[in-house]
């Protein structure tokens, strides 16, 4: 009997093993600040956007505020959200899994440039924490959304003259996918297919400025349903521009067809056994429960969605329940 205790710590260790394994935590979080262009006397909206915030990952906690500003710009009201908090200081925190945002978290800011302001660039900098709900873990980022005043007499010692404000990309593709609709550098937004084995794509950018950067974010880690992939351009004088391709990954299957029927053979092959009085011997039963280890292994190691995994879960609850149910009879039987 000690073998077949054996046998279920070892069940239970083996699957524990499978879960973690096959579990993603990573979360890519970043946070970018955007450009704007505006003239003395104008009233204009920056934002942030909190990128990398998914169905598979989604927001558990948010507190952002703004840093030193210029002096000379007003701030007109508080801090804005697309997910219905504002305030001086943006506090967010999700009740449920329910209702945590699921999408890019956007932080508005609004300002009144004065008629004096000369021509040159303003940095508005903006500092989040994020907690992601996915892997509880504190992401701190900070952000600078850029303001550039046209039409003064004079330049601020903070213009950055004679560089390039080109964000746009000459090419973009991925690989094993194709872009719908195909490129265009005026085309921000592309989507695409991927199959369930595919767990990351190779994202090519090149921009249009050789002086102008691209950071690629999301392409990792894909999971089954929408995932979102960001091409951030930043150009030579700081401007940027986002790209954005939406990857549908395809949902796995689980081969039921090899799964359920090792479950019933170890089932009824107890129970006969125990009916009709026949000796049921440790190795024949340790036997069982390892090839049906063995099959439930090789169907979960394609699986990645999470509710595929419940699954996975809820048939090794229906394996230990058979398992104790068997030695229960074997212990009173015999």
């Amino acid at each position: 009997m000690q073998k077949l205790k054996i046998s279920i710590l070892f069940i239970i260790i083996f699957f524990s093993i499978i879960l973690i394994k096959n579990t993603s935590f990573a979360a890519e979080i970043d946070v970018v600040g955007n450009t704007v262009t505006a003239k003395p006397g104008d009233t204009v909206k920056v934002q942030f956007i909190t990128m990398g915030v998914t169905s598979n990952n989604k927001l558990g906690a948010l507190e952002a505020k703004l840093g030193q500003t210029d002096s000379r710009l007003t701030q007109i009201g508080t801090l804005t959200t697309n997910i219905g908090v504002s305030g001086d200081v943006i506090s967010y925190f999700a009740t449920d899994e329910k209702s945590a945002p699921s999408d890019d978290v956007v932080i508005n800011a609004e300002f009144k440039i004065p008629n004096s302001m000369p021509k040159g660039e303003i940095v508005v900098p903006l500092s989040v924490d994020v907690l992601m709900d996915m892997d509880a873990k504190d992401y701190a980022k900070t952000a600078n959304a850029i303001i550039n005043i046209e039409g003064g007499n004079s330049i601020v010692p903070i213009t950055i003259s004679g560089k390039s404000t080109d964000a746009t990309l000459k090419s973009l593709s991925i690989t094993p996918a194709i872009l719908t609709p195909s490129f265009s550098s005026n085309v921000l937004s592309y989507n695409t297919t991927v199959g369930t084995s595919v767990n990351k794509v190779d994202v090519v950018a090149v921009s249009n400025n050789s002086k102008a950067t691209c950071k690629i974010l999301g392409n990792m880690n894909l999971e089954e349903g929408t995932n979102v992939i960001r091409v951030v351009v930043t150009a030579e004088s700081g401007n940027e521009k986002i790209y954005k391709i939406i990857i549908l990954k395809k949902a796995a299957e689980i081969d039921t067809n090899t799964i359920i029927p090792n479950i019933q053979r170890l089932s009824t092959a107890a129970n006969s056994s125990v009916i009709t009085g026949e000796q049921v011997t440790e190795g024949n039963l340790h036997g069982e429960l390892l090839n049906t280890a063995n099959e439930i292994h090789s169907s979960s190691q394609q699986i990645k969605s999470s509710t595929l995994k419940w699954i996975i879960i809820i048939l090794i609850c229906v394996i230990i329940i058979i398992i104790i149910s068997i030695y229960l009879r074997i212990k009173h039987h015999y």
